[in-house]
């Protein structure tokens, strides 16, 4: 086995030296971490590669997949070394098209790099492509050191806009980006951020208002992009928040405000015909 596949590395690496002049554009291809990807390769229609041979190279080094006559396999899908075993596959019902595209399942960040597929018969083309795996964003607080362990989402009090949540980090040290979505991950509005760096920490403070929904539910979501870190914090707001809401208050006090005014004026002209009257019966002193 371990002939056969220095031999393959062998070839390869002298028809890539033989033909460098003749390979193709790289093509980049994007995939979030354990997402399924396709990398394309094609030989054209009218190269049937069903009795044919290809070979996916990573990095100009490791041989990751082979199709031909003389694969040989223990265990395992045609041709995959072992950290790709179980992972990738070719599509048989396209090789007589001269598709030699490969499958990637369940793509972990370590599979990024360049990939190179050989069709031995076409000495004068070599496909390569640039898989980028991104990572997914989780909470990585126990493998990492300056990780943040969480945000902390508070309910303050009611206001005009509704009732007035925040986010609140403390001593963080990468900066973290703050967030409030709903329980349908809508973003909501940002009513106040403050952000502040003391001793190389940072303490950033996200400020919403939200009105009621249906189950009244919001996250606070932090986020460290440098080291593909994020964590939350939820809340859930009684809903008697919402039912003592100011505005109503504000109204009365305005009414009432207004009635005192009102009595106030007539109260004065009332007191003003009353002096009036006096003077013309001569008995205000």
């Amino acid at each position: 086995m371990f002939c056969s596949v220095a031999k393959l590395l062998g070839l390869f690496l002298c028809a890539a030296a033989a033909t460098a002049g003749h390979e193709h554009d790289v093509t980049t291809v994007v995939v979030k971490e354990w997402d399924d990807v396709v990398l394309p390769c094609s030989a054209g229609t009218e190269e049937n590669l069903e009795q044919g041979q290809f070979y996916w190279i990573k990095d100009d080094k490791t041989l990751v997949f082979r199709h031909g006559v003389d694969v040989e396999h223990n265990n395992s899908r045609p041709g995959e070394d072992e950290p790709f075993k179980g992972r990738m596959s070719h599509f048989p019902d396209q090789l007589k098209f001269g598709n030699a595209s490969l499958l990637i399942e369940f793509t972990p960040l370590e599979n990024a790099g360049n990939y190179t597929c050989y069709i031995p018969h076409l000495l004068v083309e070599r496909f390569t492509v640039r898989l980028v795996v991104e990572p997914i964003l989780r909470d990585r607080s126990l493998e990492i050191p300056d990780a943040l362990v969480k945000p902390f989402a508070r309910i303050l009090d009611n206001s005009v806009d509704g009732v007035l949540l925040r986010c609140e980090v403390h001593g963080a040290v990468i900066k973290p980006t703050l967030k409030w979505l709903d329980a349908d991950r809508n973003v909501m509005p940002t009513v106040d951020l403050d952000v502040y760096e003391r001793g190389g920490r940072y303490f950033v403070f996200l400020l919403t208002a939200v009105n009621m929904t249906i189950d009244n539910y919001y996250r606070c979501e932090a986020t460290q992009e440098e080291i593909s870190h994020e964590v939350y914090d939820d809340v859930s707001v009684p809903e008697q928040m919402f039912e003592s809401c100011p505005e109503f208050y504000v109204w009365i006090a305005v009414w009432f405000s207004g009635v005192l005014s009102l009595a106030a004026v007539l109260g004065l002209v009332a007191c003003g015909k009353c002096i009036r009257k006096r003077i013309k019966k001569g008995t205000f002193r």
